[in-house]
């Protein structure tokens, strides 16, 4: 269930990530850059999945009414 998972929460951290991103570019630290953009492609499937599912769920729950 996506019922305690905050999509907000997770598309704010998505965010910070795309911040830290174009940060290591400026600074052309490249490491900084690979880790956020891995932790901004799990983030971002977290965040992507549960908006799906919710969809998912609620338009099932509207059948079944």
């Amino acid at each position: 269930s996506a019922k305690g998972l905050s999509t907000v929460t997770f598309a704010g951290f998505s965010l910070l990530q795309i911040i830290g991103i174009l940060h290591g570019a400026f600074q052309q630290d490249y490491y900084l850059l690979s880790g956020m953009a891995a932790s901004l492609a799990a983030c971002g499937t977290v965040t992507v999945l549960s908006i799906i599912y919710r969809e998912k769920v609620n338009t099932e729950n509207e059948k079944g009414k």
